[in-house]
């Protein structure tokens, strides 16, 4: 065999805390027996294979050690100061499982002879502790408006570099930190129920790992709540119809709810049958350990003629407005009537008086006997207007008392209306009453001076004696 039988040592030499005080020694002896040894004709390989290289503080990992040696049952082993067990082995090959594994970073040495050459090659494992994050909430059942403290935090980890979250549900999370997490929150009604873990990742070469915390939940206590959606304050309902007193409350603990009517309990979220007799003030009081709120709520009830009467009410205040224009520019067309009227009453009047010049008393009397008619026909007007008028205040009221039953918003509306068309009524009446008055007295004051212009002198007014007592010429 000559040179054949040794060789030189080749392959995987190291060096550091991991290898252990025996291994050292063993590669020492190895080689000075190697050492006068010549040079192999023989090439192979030796290679290592495990499962995994990260392994959690003590796991175990299963190694394949093989090689290319034709020697089939070359001399092969696994030098390793971990705790080892042989699985199996076959030719050019063996089968090693580590136990147990607590050294944070260990290199395993897996060597084949092949006539007389021994070859090595090493598998590092790294041993990682990955502890468990904690969460810790200083009072998980608080009261609105206290303050309460969130800490998220682990052990260190090995290797270094564990990064933590605070995790909270339904928020925006936040970035990942080294080191523990810390947060005081002012606790509000809206973070009742809220849940919140502490995730931790840790970083292994190519893979991340990661672990959480049991979620815990915190829980606001508060007084109980009601607003205009819950409960709202005025409420529509029809006779004859099943109705609902729509009111609920929230709070925590739960709020009790009851509702009464003068006293008589009236259960809400109930339906029943509806009279006029439910119409009327019902005040709801809800009840926690932590406090009391009241709220009331008015209910209007609604029967099928006081609907009609509505609609009735709502259609005439449409005309009304309708009416009410055109009744002011009426008025307006009526008064410019009574003054192209009264122009040609003057005109008429002198010529009346003309007239009284060759008709004498005949004329007056004919003349007197129109004014008489003119003022019994305005009378009979100003009559039949005065009458629509009470027509008019009359629906008025009774829109008022309908309306006023179901809608009280509607009250001041409808009455402005009316007091408005009422006013502009009277006043054109008012104008047209004081213009025709003034025109007679017009009349009757230039009737009497033509009247007195036309009177022949008294006799003996001439006659009269000078003041020297002489006869006239």
């Amino acid at each position: 065999m000559g040179s054949g039988f040794c060789s030189h040592p080749r392959g995987f030499w190291l060096t550091g805390a991991a290898m252990s005080r025996r291994g050292h020694l063993a590669w020492f002896l190895a080689g000075l027996l190697l050492v006068p040894c010549g040079q192999s004709t023989v090439s192979f390989e030796v290679r290592v294979e495990g499962n995994s290289s990260e392994v959690g503080y003590g796991g175990t990992v299963l190694l394949n050690c093989s090689s290319s040696c034709p020697q089939a049952w070359a001399p092969r082993g696994l030098e390793t100061s971990l705790s080892k067990e042989r699985v199996s082995q076959g030719p050019g090959w063996v089968s090693v499982r580590l136990r147990n594994i607590t050294e944070p970073l260990s290199d395993v040495l897996c060597y084949f002879s092949c006539f007389g050459e021994r070859k090595v090659a090493a598998f590092r494992v790294l041993a990682y502790e990955f502890p468990q994050p904690q969460l810790t909430i200083s009072s998980p059942n608080t009261s609105s408006n206290e303050t309460v403290a969130i800490k998220c935090f682990s052990a260190p980890s090995w290797p270094p570099g564990l990064k933590l979250q605070l995790h909270r549900s339904h928020r925006h999370q936040q970035a990942w930190e080294e080191g523990p997490i810390s947060l005081e929150l002012v606790a509000r009604e809206e973070d009742d129920g809220a849940e919140f873990s502490c995730q931790a990742q840790l970083s292994l070469g190519n893979q991340t790992l990661r672990k959480s915390s049991p979620t815990a939940t915190l829980r606001v206590t508060y007084q109980p709540r009601m607003d205009d959606r819950s409960c709202p304050p005025s409420q529509n309902w029809t006779e004859g119809q099943d109705e609902t007193l729509r009111c609920w409350a929230w709070g925590n603990p739960r709020p009790h709810l009851e509702c009464a009517k003068d006293r008589e309990p009236f259960p809400a979220g109930v339906p029943r049958p509806v009279t006029r007799a439910h119409a009327g003030t019902y005040l709801c009081q809800a009840t926690n350990p932590l406090g009391t709120t009241v709220r009331s709520v008015s209910v209007w009830v609604q029967w099928i003629l006081g609907v009609l009467g509505v609609l009735v009410v709502l259609g005439f205040l449409r005309v009304l407005r309708v009416l009410g224009i055109l009744g002011f520019l009426v008025v307006l067309v009526v008064l410019e009537g009574l003054e192209i009227l009264g122009v040609l009453g003057v005109l008429v009047v002198l010529g009346i008086l003309r007239a009284l010049r060759v008709l004498g008393i005949l004329g007056f009397l004919v003349v007197l006997g129109v004014l008489g008619l003119l003022v019994v026909l305005g009378v009979l007007v100003v009559l039949g207007f005065l009458g629509f008028l009470m027509v008019l205040v009359v629906l008025g009221v009774l829109g008022l008392l309908v309306v006023g039953d179901h809608d009280p918003d509607l009250l001041l509306p409808v009455l402005v209306c009316v007091v408005v068309v009422a006013t502009l009524v009277a006043g054109g009446v008012g104008y047209g009453i004081y213009y025709r008055k003034k025109k007679i007295r017009e009349y009757r004051l230039r009737q009497r001076q033509r009247r007195l212009q036309m009177e022949p002198p008294r006799p003996g007014q001439d006659d009269a004696p000078h003041n020297d007592g002489g006869a006239p010429p």
